[in-house]
């Protein structure tokens, strides 16, 4: 099952009837999540959409978001770990990737990129951190932010099981339903556009 919503997640998540198993972020956050950031665009404030998240997660879910590794300090990471503890950092490295769009290739053969994912889960326990390897990124074929299949993929498999509820609340590319085998899938975005490319992809549709 595939369904998609369009609008702002902080509204939208409480509406949901699904109780999801995984909930998985990649969204514009860093200082685009503060207004008095010159790189605040709008699209979140603050971290109302991971009180949201924590609210809707099975406690005995995970919550994952994706962050940059230039921006592990922000205050707004650390905020978040008041509603859910942080229970592990898994380091991904790729080799740049080329944005069309935006004019900016930064691909290297001699150079990579490193990027973290925050794992918020509900046991307290020692932090820790974990290499996953090197996933090349794909062809920007949906989305000038798309991340690897390959990286969904990994998250998927690690912290759910077949039957599960992923939510996807900053959907973007969507690519994050390429991953979803035998999983329910739930998309959250102001545009699904990127989205019903996807579906298209892979001979689904939303309901």
């Amino acid at each position: 099952m595939y369904k998609g919503y369009e609008g702002d997640c902080v509204e939208i998540i409480p509406t949901i009837e699904e109780i999801p198993q995984l909930i998985i972020c990649d969204g514009p956050f860093g200082p685009r999540m503060s207004k008095d950031s010159s790189w605040y665009t709008g699209e979140v404030d603050g971290i109302d959409w991971f009180k949201a998240c924590h609210e809707k997660v099975d406690p005995k879910g995970v919550i994952v978001v994706f962050v940059p590794t230039q921006l592990m300090m922000n205050s707004q990471y650390t905020a978040m770990c008041n509603y859910r503890p942080l229970t592990n950092v898994l380091t991904w490295t790729h080799s740049g990737w080329n944005d069309i769009e935006r004019g900016w290739d930064s691909r290297s053969d001699t150079k990579k990129w490193t990027n973290n994912i925050c794992i918020f889960g509900q046991q307290h326990h020692a932090e820790q951190s974990e290499y996953i390897g090197h996933y090349p990124i794909e062809e920007l074929k949906y989305h000038p932010h798309q991340k690897p299949v390959g990286v969904y993929q990994y998250l998927i498999d690690r912290y759910s099981k077949d039957g599960d509820t992923i939510l996807d609340p900053f959907a973007g590319s969507g690519i994050c339903a390429k991953a979803c085998k035998n999983r329910d899938y739930i998309a959250i975005d102001f545009d699904l556009e990127p989205l019903s490319r996807v579906m298209k992809d892979i001979n689904a549709s939303l309901v």
